[in-house]
This record gives structure tokens, sequence and C-alpha cells, in this order.
């Protein structure tokens, strides 16, 4: 800033000097004619070095608003992306339920007619805890904590109130199962 100041000042004092020439209709020999394009000739350059550097300062005001523009644009992207994958293991997390669901459904329909009582409570909670026909405490311990980590609402908090409502309900399932097969195991 300081030089375009500079070389505005010996642009001016050659103008100036040009002008008092012309006004008085005397232009200088020798010496004096050289101090006027002197100055007026460093003014010019001043200002053109001076243009120079505005014109790059202003080439990188550009670049960083495009970088600005490309991480802003990556975060949009970003946010995007995880919003897919929420909505994906919401839908996934749907599914399960409903085939769990169904699993219940058709397990509770079938034993309806074979057996009754303390055998389909047992079903049910094995169903809950997705276990084999033949499992161990440690096999429902396992379990459990697999599926807790998974249906917690904790772990679902981001996903919505209904998902919520959903994780709360599955959770108590799964506490009531873990509980009735803690029981089991130790009457057995």
């Amino acid at each position: 800033m300081c030089r375009t100041l500079a070389a505005a000042f010996l642009l001016f004092l050659g103008a100036f000097s040009i002008y008092l020439c012309a006004a008085i209709r005397a232009w200088p020999s020798g010496f004096g004619f050289l101090l006027i394009i002197f100055f007026t000739g460093m003014g010019l350059h001043g200002l053109n070095a001076g243009w120079n550097e505005f014109v790059s300062a202003r080439e990188v005001v550009k670049k960083l608003n495009r970088e600005q523009a490309k991480q802003e644009q990556a975060q949009r992207e970003q946010a995007q992306r995880e919003q897919a994958q929420r909505e994906q293991a919401q839908r996934e997390q749907a599914q399960r339920e409903q085939a769990q669901r169904e699993q219940a459904q058709r397990g509770r329909d079938g034993r309806a007619q074979r057996t009754s009582g303390r055998v389909s409570i047992f079903e049910d909670h094995r169903l809950v805890l997705e276990l084999s026909e033949v499992f161990t405490l440690e096999d429902v311990r396992r379990q459990y904590k697999d599926l807790i980590s998974i249906y917690h609402p904790d772990k679902v908090s981001n996903l919505g109130a209904k998902i919520i409502e959903v994780a709360e309900e599955h959770t108590k399932k799964l506490n009531a199962a873990y509980d009735y097969f803690r029981e089991y195991f130790k009457c057995n």
C-alpha cells in the first residue's frame, strides 16, 4: 500500500510538472525535462507494480474461497453419507424386528396346538434372545450382551422417538428373557 501511494505521488509530480510547463508554455530543457520524464515513468511503474500486487492478492482470495467451497461441499457430502447410514440402520433394524415378530408369530401359532404353559414361555424367551435349540447359561449371557448392545435405547437415541420406543420395548423383552433363563438355570 505504501509503495502504491509513493508511486501515485511520483506520477502526480510528473503530471503536475507537465501541466505547469504547458500552462506557462515553456518546456524545460536538459535536466528539468529528464526529471519530469523520470517522475512520470516511476509513478507509472509503481502504479503498475501496485496493480500487480492487487491482482495477485485478488487471486489468493479467489483461491481461498474455492478451497473453502470445497471444504463446505465435503462437509455436506459427509453429512449426507451419515444421514444415509442412519436411515439404512433404521431400515435394517425395522426389518430385523419385523422378522422377529413374524418368527415369534409363526412359533406361537405352531406351539399353541402342541404345547401350553411353561414350554411356551420358554420358547418365547428363547426366540427373543435368538438362541438355538440347545444352549447354556453362557450362551444366554453372550447373546443378551450382544443384543442389548444393539437395541439399547441409548444406542439409537439419534434415530427418532419411534425407534427409541421400539428399542425400549425390545430391551424390556430382552431383560425379561435374560432374567427368566437365569432363574431357569438356577433351578435346573
